[in-house]
């Protein structure tokens, strides 16, 4: 019991001082600076895949007007940090195999995209539809079961709004491709 109260501790006292480094750090700007540096954040990058008509309350006149307004999703390039991160650490690297995966393509990356809606507000509410997310996430099938099914390891890849899915899924999944990933879809 005294080395896990020890440990405990330790964690705090690490994070105290960490936090101390960073509250110097006045701004947004070397709030964000600082933590790029420290543990390499990626910024999602804002996409626009379409447009829709939105009522707006105009703040001189008071009357709403119809306004157009962009359908966007959030991708995370997951090459940048996730995937770099993963392939730089000598002990994740060793378990790293090639499962399930026909000879020719031994060398294949299977990253498996889950997808999911959740809304960011009260749920009994009157307007429910309006705040419901969809999410898609990935794991590396590479690695054994026990660590796929962690939560640390399930990553987002993209994030928009439920209301945009007759866009289709295709518009969201491109930048995957653009990372030259080859998307084969299985049921």
């Amino acid at each position: 019991m005294e080395e896990v109260h020890f440990e405990i501790y330790s964690q705090a006292k690490d994070a105290a001082l960490q936090w101390k480094k960073v509250g110097k750090r006045h701004s947004q700007t070397k709030r964000n600076k600082h933590f790029t540096e420290q543990w390499g954040i990626v910024e999602p990058v804002e996409k626009v895949i379409g447009t829709r008509f939105d009522s707006r309350r105009n703040k001189t006149t008071g009357t709403y007007d119809q306004v157009i307004v962009n359908d966007t999703f959030a991708n995370i390039p997951i090459l940048e940090v996730t995937l770099k991160t993963i392939f730089k650490n000598p002990e994740l690297s060793d378990m790293f195999k090639p499962r399930h995966v026909p000879k020719e393509e031994k060398d294949a990356l299977q990253i498996q995209l889950f997808y999911d809606d959740f809304k960011t507000a009260n749920p009994l509410g009157s307007k429910k539809g309006i705040h419901k997310l969809g999410a898609i996430y990935f794991t590396l099938r590479n690695f054994p079961a026990i660590f796929n099914s962690s939560l640390v390891n399930i990553h987002l890849c993209a994030l928009f709004h439920a209301q945009d899915k007759p866009y289709g899924f295709n518009l969201i999944l491109e930048p995957l491709e653009w990372h030259k990933y080859q998307i084969k879809v299985s049921q």
